[in-house]
C-alpha cells in the first residue's frame, strides 16, 4: 500500500507538470503575439520602414546597424553631458561674478567714519577714512563725468588694484565708474 501512494502521487505530478508547460506555452503565445500587435501599433512610419528594411539584410549587416545606433546613442549621451556641463559652467561664471548691476550703488560710512564701504550692485568694496578722502578729492577735482572716471581708474589702479579686478574694470570708461563717481558727487563734498 506504501508503494502505490508512493507511484499515485508521482503520477498525478507528472500529469500536471505535463500540463503546465504546455499550458504556458499556448498562454505565452498568446500574450506574445499580443504584445507584438501593440508594440506594432506604437511604431512611428520611420521605424516601420528601418523594421521592413531590417528583415532584407544578412546577419552581418542587422550587426552593424545595432552597433551604429549603440554608437548614436552613446553620442547623445555625450552631447547631452555636455550641454550640461555647459549650462553648470554658465551658473558658476555668474554665480562667481558679484557685479550683475553697476548702476546700482550705496555709500556705508562705519563707526565714527573711519571707514566706508562702496557697495557697487553686490560688490562691497572697503576703504579707509584716508582712501575716500582722496576719491571725494579726484572727483571734484575731475572737469566732468569722463574726467572723474578717469581719475578714479588711474588711482585705483595705483593703490587698489585689487578693486579693478574684484569690481570687473575693463576701463576708465567703464559704467560703474561713472555710477561711483556721480555718487561721491552728490554725497561728499571737499572738506567732508
Amino acid at each position: 500500500m506504501a508503494a502505490k501512494k508512493k507511484t499515485s502521487p508521482k503520477k498525478t505530478s507528472k500529469k500536471a507538470s505535463d500540463k503546465s508547460p504546455r499550458a504556458s506555452a499556448k498562454k505565452g503565445s498568446t500574450k506574445k503575439s499580443a504584445s507584438k500587435k501593440t508594440a506594432a501599433a506604437k511604431l512611428t512610419p520611420g521605424v516601420k520602414k528601418l523594421v521592413s528594411l531590417a528583415e532584407t539584410l544578412t546577419k552581418d549587416e542587422i550587426e552593424f546597424l545595432i552597433s551604429q545606433a549603440e554608437t548614436m546613442i552613446r553620442n547623445h549621451a555625450v552631447i547631452e553631458r555636455r550641454e550640461k556641463k555647459l549650462k553648470n559652467r554658465d551658473k558658476v561664471a555668474a554665480a562667481m561674478d558679484p557685479v550683475k548691476n553697476k548702476s546700482t550703488i550705496e555709500i556705508i560710512e562705519g563707526e565714527e567714519g573711519r571707514h566706508f564701504i562702496i557697495v557697487l550692485g553686490t560688490e562691497r568694496n572697503f576703504f579707509s577714512r584716508e582712501e575716500m578722502k582722496k576719491l571725494v578729492k579726484l572727483c571734484h577735482a575731475a572737469s566732468d563725468e569722463r574726467d572723474g572716471m578717469r581719475r578714479i581708474y588711474t588711482w585705483l589702479e595705483r593703490f587698489r588694484s585689487d578693486l579693478i579686478r574684484d569690481n570687473d574694470f575693463g576701463s576708465s570708461a567703464d559704467p560703474g565708474l561713472a555710477t561711483i563717481y556721480n555718487k561721491i558727487i552728490e554725497t561728499y563734498m571737499v572738506g567732508d
